[in-house]
This record gives C-alpha cells, structure tokens and sequence, in this order.
C-alpha cells in the first residue's frame, strides 16, 4: 500500500507553492516566490517536464488527500461486507468467474491492502 505520510512529508519539507516558470516556458526554469524573494529551485529539459513538475507541487498534496478520503470511505465499508464475504467465501481461491459481489469484494480488499482470494477477479 502507498504510504501517504511517508509522500506527505516530502511535500511539506518541499520549497513552498506555488512554483512558476515563464507563461511561454521559454525559460525552463522553476522558480517560486516573486520580486526580490524569487528563487530559482530547478530546471527541466523541457516544457512537459517543467509543467508535470510544477503541477505536481499542488497536485500531490491533492491526490494524498484525496486517496486518504476514499481510505476512510473504505474503511466504513468493511462491516457492510462482511456478509457478503461470507456468503461468496465459497468463491476464493476457486477459478470460477466472479460475480460482481465477488468484484466489489475483491475491490475492496485491494484498495485496503489485503491479499486478493481470487484467483482471476477483474477489478475495476
């Protein structure tokens, strides 16, 4: 499972948003802060580079965010399951064709870290 602290604390020890090229990316530098605070942190070898990299200063904290929003989701799920878990537990290990409770099943315990019991679940 990914450790979102572990990419949290990368984010925060980062220099501070936002960060900044040229409007044209004639410059490929990355820069943050402005006038005489304006510092210099990188420089791509490209205008598709220095854009990912400057996106990803807002866009990481975001995605860890919100993966850690759909955790918690998931995790409230886990109880309403559980009856089905025991009810398709006939089901693991087996090469049988999943069913869609079996999907959700399966869904579930990949996206909590779990070992999936199916041996060719298709999850979405």
């Amino acid at each position: 499972m990914i450790d979102l602290d572990a990419i949290q604390a990368r984010a925060d020890a980062a220099s501070p948003a936002p960060w900044w090229t040229s409007p044209d990316y004639s410059n490929t530098g990355i820069n943050y802060g402005h006038g005489n605070n304006r510092q210099q942190i990188g420089k791509m070898h490209g205008t598709g580079d220095a854009a990912f990299v400057i996106a990803a200063r807002a866009d990481v904290p975001a995605l860890v965010a919100e993966l850690r929003a759909a955790r918690e989701v998931y995790a409230e799920l886990g109880p309403i399951l559980e009856p089905l878990r025991v009810m398709h537990g006939r089901h693991l290990g087996t090469d049988h064709l999943p069913c869609g409770w079996c999907r959700l099943i399966s869904a579930y315990d990949k996206a909590m870290g779990a070992s999936d019991g199916h041996k060719d679940a298709a999850v979405w």
